[in-house]
């Protein structure tokens, strides 16, 4: 395992160790996506890494999306657009980015041309074939905008009756996928919840979504969305967690392509759950200095079937 980059830059112990960035746009006859072509070997090169999509190694101390954010501006001279998940349980994680067709491209001297091409012209050309896959794994992701409006905060079965008594009060969103409803999710601290608590053993955190969507893609756009909402407004909150049916492999499926990881167990009378946990520190850099590391979030709701 290298410690460093090709040219002398420190590369980060911790997983995953790098980013790749598959970039799409919209042409007339549907996407089309950037390949860029490594300089070392001269301009008429092909071959093992002749071509590649926008990628490199995180830094020591460096969170995983920032990292992402950086390689892709310095490597294309994007920036400013959203990046979603792909799969980020991967040693790189591997992301998309869906940008407008008239966004300049500004090459880095690592890099002397790049081309716009259809995703099966990319894995062809992008070698060794895991690059290429990567851009036919990206490719089958659609593209959603997940929006969280406010929604009721009543009549939940998960959640004690006695609001009152609450450390901190439950807040709801509805979820909905490109203006159409999917699903609701609410927040409430882990303290306010006796099975988790005993299972965390944190008093502090809060409950968010039983990540339930999921199916061609929408399942990590959505776990996203609601993991940057609680980073936002949580900035102090340093794990996340959240339960699922052991049974339950497309939602396991969904929370590893988010960076989630199994946290062990979780026992309830109906039953035993499976606890997945991610840092969001780790993953969008929002942690801020002296945050205790006992905070956590926990997540549950519900989802609107056959919408995702």
């Amino acid at each position: 395992m290298n410690d460093t980059t090709w040219d002398g830059v420190a590369i980060t112990p911790s997983a995953p160790r790098g980013n790749a960035v598959v970039v799409r746009r919209r042409h007339p006859d549907g996407h089309r996506y950037l390949i860029l072509h490594r300089a070392v070997e001269g301009v008429h090169h092909e071959g093992l890494w002749a071509w590649t999509t926008p990628s490199g190694m995180r830094q020591p101390g460096e969170a995983v999306l920032p990292a992402a954010t950086r390689e892709l501006h310095e490597e294309t001279g994007i920036a400013g657009h959203d990046l979603q998940p792909v799969d980020l349980g991967r040693g790189h994680a591997l992301w998309l980015a869906d940008i407008p067709s008239d966004t300049p491209i500004r090459l880095d001297a690592e890099h002397d041309r790049h081309e716009w091409v259809t995703a099966d012209t990319a894995a062809a050309r992008c070698l060794p074939s895991v690059v290429g896959h990567a851009v036919t794994t990206a490719a089958a992701v659609p593209t959603v905008h997940v929006t969280l409006p406010d929604a009721p905060t009543t009549d939940h079965p998960w959640c004690p009756p006695h609001p009152a008594t609450h450390t901190c009060p439950v807040t709801g969103h509805h979820v909905t996928i490109d203006g159409r409803p999917a699903g609701t999710a609410h927040t409430a601290t882990v303290g306010d919840l006796p099975d988790h608590l005993a299972a965390t053993g944190s008093h502090h955190g809060v409950i968010i979504t039983d990540p339930a969507w999921r199916g061609r893609g929408i399942g990590p756009a959505v776990i996203w969305a609601l993991l940057r909402h609680v980073a936002h407004t949580h900035p102090h909150t340093t794990h996340v967690i959240t339960d699922s049916d052991p049974h339950d492999t497309a939602t396991h499926r969904a929370l590893a392509k988010t960076g989630f990881t199994r946290d062990g167990h979780l026992r309830l009378p109906g039953g035993t759950r499976l606890l997945h946990g991610i840092n969001p520190g780790h993953w969008l850099g929002h942690r801020p200095p002296n945050t205790s590391t006992h905070d956590m979030i926990t997540a549950q709701g519900e989802s609107q079937q056959g919408r995702t």
